[in-house]
């Protein structure tokens, strides 16, 4: 079974973060929503992945505040380890340049949108942490 190391970025302002929705075309889970991230090159360093994901995604430049510990979930067709990164825009305005929409959600609001499974024990940690 495929093992992929997938990076995120919990991209926190005025203590709401940002999600995006994958394209409803998406090869993988579609329509579903999620923090900006991707799978790491091969040698990336997560936290360098989460970075360039976010840019590529949203187009902001982010710096990492905050890590939380890596998830490892199993998918049908694949393994992924999640590793999350809260961050802090330091350049730009979010745009869904990769994505179908994105939203600013107080953590509370994240309970009604339909998440990847992968993601259930960082949204409950999130939920209970409030802001960063």
């Amino acid at each position: 079974m495929q093992h992929l190391h997938i990076a995120i970025a919990i991209v926190w302002r005025d203590g709401k973060v940002l999600v995006t929705k994958r394209p409803d075309d998406a090869d993988h889970l579609p329509g579903l929503w999620e923090f900006p991230g991707g799978k790491c090159d091969d040698g990336e360093l997560p936290s360098a992945c989460a970075m360039r994901e976010v840019q590529e995604e949203v187009g902001i430049a982010v710096k990492i505040v905050g890590e939380h510990e890596p998830v490892i979930h199993t998918y049908p067709e694949r393994r992924i380890t999640l590793h999350s990164f809260d961050c802090a825009i330091t350049q730009g305005e979010p745009q869904p340049l990769q994505a179908a929409d994105l939203r600013w959600l107080a953590p509370h609001e994240l309970s009604d949108h339909d998440f990847p499974a992968a993601n259930a024990q960082l949204l409950q940690k999130i939920t209970g942490i409030g802001a960063v």
